[in-house]
């Protein structure tokens, strides 16, 4: 006679336990994907950064006054010499004179945000992705640079920059 306790006892603490994988799945993604985006006036400020960085490091490189606007922990783990070989291997086809950040998406359960830009010089484009730490009021300082032939992928929600913003 097989033993009714042991394996209602096992099909309970299976039950129990995929349960428990649920819950903790459904709030990781409760929390990573509800997460609010930045309003579009914060996205404003920080679009407003991105374009100053590219402007001064890639249009005028000015590769040191670039390097000042990195983050804290970027500028700890790369030298200025190392920032402004990375850059030029950025660009071995030129460097972009204008930009315009289209759109923003908001880095979930972290203080950071992506803004999604276009360089062209002439007519040939340029695409970022500049991931951004710090807040609207306390300042936005960058923390990387992407840059891609084509529109660049990303894994959330973008918005648009309503009017995109240019470089002057």
């Amino acid at each position: 006679m097989k033993n009714n306790h042991s394996q209602t006892g096992r099909s309970m603490f299976l039950s129990f336990f995929w349960h428990w994988k649920l819950i903790v799945l459904a709030c990781f993604l409760a929390l990573s994907g509800c997460s609010e985006p930045p309003t579009p006036e914060e996205a404003k400020v920080g679009a407003k950064r991105a374009l100053d960085f590219c402007k001064v490091t890639f249009a005028e490189k000015n590769m040191s006054a670039g390097y000042k606007m990195l983050a804290s922990n970027t500028r700890k783990d790369i030298s200025p010499q190392i920032f402004e070989e990375i850059m030029k291997q950025l660009h071995p086809d030129g460097y972009p004179s204008q930009f315009k950040a289209l759109e923003y998406q908001k880095i979930p359960e972290k203080n950071m945000m992506d803004i999604f830009l276009i360089g062209n010089h002439g007519d040939k484009k340029f695409h970022y992705r500049v991931t951004l730490k710090g807040t609207a009021e306390k300042g936005f300082w960058v923390n990387e640079v992407y840059r891609s032939a084509d529109s660049i992928v990303s894994f959330g929600d973008r918005h648009k920059i309503v009017p995109p913003i240019e470089s002057q």
